[in-house]
């Protein structure tokens, strides 16, 4: 998955992965002020599960972006 990014550590992300999820998307209150609602961990493992018609989890990559040890996007 690095090659996705040349400065960033690439890699899929898990249930194992919600805390760090959570704390990142806790950190941008003005994305969910216009794109309500607020985020939480139950919606998190939703959007994880979550797969549009005709696709399979095969399809589905959730991935996180890492600079050094923190997560910086998903």
């Amino acid at each position: 998955m690095n090659s996705l990014s040349q400065k960033f550590y690439v890699r899929k992300l898990d249930k194992n992965d919600l805390d760090i999820i959570f704390d990142l998307c806790c950190g941008n209150p003005v994305f969910y002020q216009y794109h309500p609602p607020f985020v939480t961990k139950e919606s998190i493992l939703k959007d994880m599960k979550a797969l549009p018609s005709g696709k399979s989890y095969d399809d589905k990559f959730y991935v996180g972006f890492f600079e050094k040890e923190s997560l910086v996007a998903i």
